[in-house]
């Protein structure tokens, strides 16, 4: 826990922000863990290579040069064209459009030329047809009925057949069936979510006494599982008085664990703060 406040700290470190205990226990826990100082050196690092670059002014005797080249150039003259030749190239650019529109719409088809062989063509296709498909669908029906048992004509059958009338069939489209099962299909496919990933939340409280002074500061990390349930709580517990006093000790070294949030029997109840980090 000490790295990860120490972490939080570095910008504000590099930034010249830091000050107070703050500051103090920044520099200490630098000299003791060799993994935060590499830290520091890549951050510094980092922002070094980031950093634009300031470039610098042009030297005097540029802009000599570029105003010297700028008055040594004549002015652009503008030559006079009187009005009539103005609107005579407009009129013959005119003209020339005119006659090329002209040309181009005597060379398209008719309308009536353009549709007239379709129109013949598609009425002798269907006329030649019309024989045959009524041809086949007459061997059709023949092949299919059955051969009638003789009847007597003073039979039951017989009188009732005048009677009777053919009552037609629907018959399902073969191509509206097919249509209306592909929905079904395409809605079996399911597909398949991505599996959760367990995450943690981080809380930080900071305990006072009624004359406002720090007492401690606790710390709440929580893991969950891929179904949101709870899986492991730390808490942690850390006292910073130890730094006021003058002698060899961590400034740190009185931290302890305790599993019950709510803190030492006596003293009040942690107050969130806002972000992580100890008062001055």
């Amino acid at each position: 826990m000490k790295c990860a406040l120490i972490r939080w700290w570095m910008e504000e470190y590099i930034d010249g922000t830091l000050q107070g205990r703050r500051l103090q226990w920044m520099e200490k826990h630098l000299q003791e863990c060799s993994a935060c100082a590499q830290e520091l050196a890549w951050h510094r690092s980092l922002r070094d290579a980031l950093k634009p670059e300031i470039l610098s002014a042009p030297p005097q005797d540029m802009w000599q040069d570029f105003q010297r080249r700028l008055a040594e150039r004549g002015q652009p003259t503008r030559t006079f064209r009187p009005a009539w030749w103005q609107w005579g190239t407009a009129a013959a650019a005119a003209a020339c459009v005119l006659v090329l529109g002209i040309v181009w719409w005597n060379s398209q088809p008719s309308v009536y030329e353009a549709v007239a062989p379709v129109q013949q063509s598609d009425t002798q296709n269907v006329a030649s047809s019309a024989p045959q498909a009524g041809m086949k669908a007459t061997e059709r029906v023949e092949a299919s009925v059955p051969p009638a048992p003789a009847l007597a004509m003073g039979s039951p059958a017989v009188r009732s057949a005048g009677k009777m009338q053919a009552t037609p069939t629907k018959r399902p489209v073969p191509s509206l069936v097919h249509n209306a099962a592909r929905p079904l299909a395409q809605a079996d496919r399911v597909v398949p979510l991505p599996a959760p990933q367990p995450v943690a939340s981080l809380a930080y409280a900071e305990v006072r006494n009624e004359q406002g002074e720090l007492v401690a500061k606790v710390v709440l990390q929580t893991t969950y599982d891929e179904n949101g349930q709870p899986t492991a709580v730390q808490i942690e517990c850390e006292s910073p008085t130890a730094v006021e006093v003058e002698s060899n000790e961590q400034p740190m070294d009185s931290s302890y664990h305790s599993d019950d949030a709510r803190g030492s029997a006596g003293s009040p109840a942690p107050t969130a703060g806002t972000r992580p980090g100890l008062s001055d």
